[in-house]
């Protein structure tokens, strides 16, 4: 407890009010007894900034507090640092582009840095280390009843922003490029800057109305369509795994037949093994050259019997000859 409450004098007292950090001990582990005292206790966090200078103030008050700390009541206190992101710098002359391709997709009025800077932890940080560049977002909140935060269970992503949001990666590719890649009439079609009179608005919003319904009439097609192949794929699947269970139920019933002096199956080699369909296989190729043999044994057999009993016949039955002579006058 008292170094959690000592970290927290770091924003306060060692960081410039002209300067931003967050300093915040999220996990406490400690023992799993009620009346054991605890050999151990672990403790992490994280800290946030948007200087390398306060990162560098914040890891060295941070290690002398938790050693000294823990070092005033007679243990050891040791600290790690995880690097994990450095902070989103944006260059200067790639916002100021990113600044103006939005004014003029989305209307000055709706281009704004209020908000920033934000302590949050972003990927692209590792590109603008290596290349200028720029990070902006796009608004999603329409409606205060839904939740457009990131990281919640409960996010609602807002289906209306795609088309501004096109517009804008659009307008920044043929800026960088120095092309044409839509003409202006195209690029309209996709999303229009609301207008500043009522009137024109009003039409503005049905235009742009009917735009957001053939899109969503386009996604509930595809997501339909979607939805058909998973449930074929899924029906497969359950046609695929009650073969395997019918293959399955007829292994183990040719297994339960077989002799004791087959080696069991291998547990390693899965349900339905190589071993296990080599022994079947050699059960009955056994079994089918000894029921051979044994009928050429007994043709062999009936053949010698045949033979004595020619022979007895010849030997031990006189042959009788009749003759009979007839005449005619």
């Amino acid at each position: 407890g008292h170094v959690i409450v000592a970290l927290q004098t770091i924003t306060s007292r060692n960081i410039s009010a002209h300067d931003s950090a967050i300093v915040t001990i999220a996990q406490v582990h400690g023992g799993e007894a009620d009346n054991v005292i605890p050999s151990s206790v672990t403790m992490s966090g994280t800290t946030r900034d948007f200087a390398p200078a306060v990162a560098d103030v914040i890891r060295t008050r941070m290690s002398a507090i938790v050693t000294h700390t823990a070092a005033a009541f007679g243990v050891q206190g040791t600290i790690q640092f995880d690097e994990r992101y450095p902070a989103t710098v944006n260059a200067v002359d790639q916002a100021e582009i990113v600044r103006k391709v939005a004014q003029s997709v989305a209307g000055e009025a709706n281009v704004t840095a209020d908000g920033l800077p934000l302590c949050a932890s972003e990927d692209f940080s590792f590109y603008l280390k290596e290349r200028p560049g720029a990070f902006f977002f796009i608004g999603t909140v329409s409606s205060a009843s839904q939740n457009r935060t990131l990281h919640s269970s409960t996010f609602d992503f807002n289906d209306t922003i795609l088309p501004v949001s096109v517009r804008m990666f659009l307008e920044l590719a043929q800026h960088r490029l120095d092309c044409q890649l839509y003409d202006p009439v195209e690029m309209a079609r996709i999303h229009c800057p609301m207008p500043s009179n009522t009137g024109a608005t009003h039409a503005h919003t049905d235009a742009m109305l009917m735009i957001v319904d053939k899109t969503f009439a386009r996604r509930r097609y595809f997501r339909e369509k979607q939805r058909e192949h998973r449930r074929k794929v899924y029906a497969d699947e359950a046609a695929v795994k009650a073969q395997y269970e019918h293959l399955q139920s007829v292994l183990d019933n040719l297994q339960a037949g077989r002799p004791s002096s087959v080696a069991p199956r291998e547990a390693s080699d899965g349900p339905l093994s190589w071993h296990s369909v080599a022994t079947v296989f050699k059960r009955e190729a056994h079994r089918v050259l000894k029921d051979r043999q044994s009928l050429v044994t007994q043709t062999q057999e009936y053949q010698s019997l045949i033979q004595a009993m020619q022979r007895f016949a010849v030997m031990n039955i006189p042959v009788r000859l009749h003759i009979s002579i007839e005449t005619s006058m």
